[in-house]
């Protein structure tokens, strides 16, 4: 019996700004955040995007969000690094939404 795997390709539709809402950043931080207690920044883990598209999740983010996001780029890929000085904006944001298990993930 043969098995294969499927290599599925996630891309970012151009309109995020408008289809992103704090539930899905909710999911989005408990699937592929993590929290440096150090430095009190959230990184969101974009390996699978490209640097076009990890742009355009970061211009979403702050447009909508007034998330102060920058790239940061690690061994494999880019990464989405979210600013301590954004932490209130998104604890405010997410508390409602973030399942009790997960919200070390925005330093709560």
């Amino acid at each position: 019996m043969n098995y294969f795997m499927w290599k599925v390709k996630t891309v970012v539709p151009h309109n995020i700004g408008e289809l992103l809402t704090p539930l899905g950043l909710c999911y989005w931080i408990c699937d592929d955040g993590s929290f440096c207690q150090k430095t009190r920044t959230i990184v969101i883990i974009t390996h699978g995007f490209t640097l076009e598209e990890v742009n355009l999740l970061i211009k979403a983010l702050t447009d909508k969000f007034e998330l102060n996001c920058t790239i940061k780029k690690d061994k494999i890929a880019f990464a989405i690094r979210i600013s301590p000085k954004s932490l209130p904006i998104l604890k405010k944001l997410l508390a409602p939404h973030m399942p009790s298990m997960m919200r070390f993930k925005i330093g709560l």
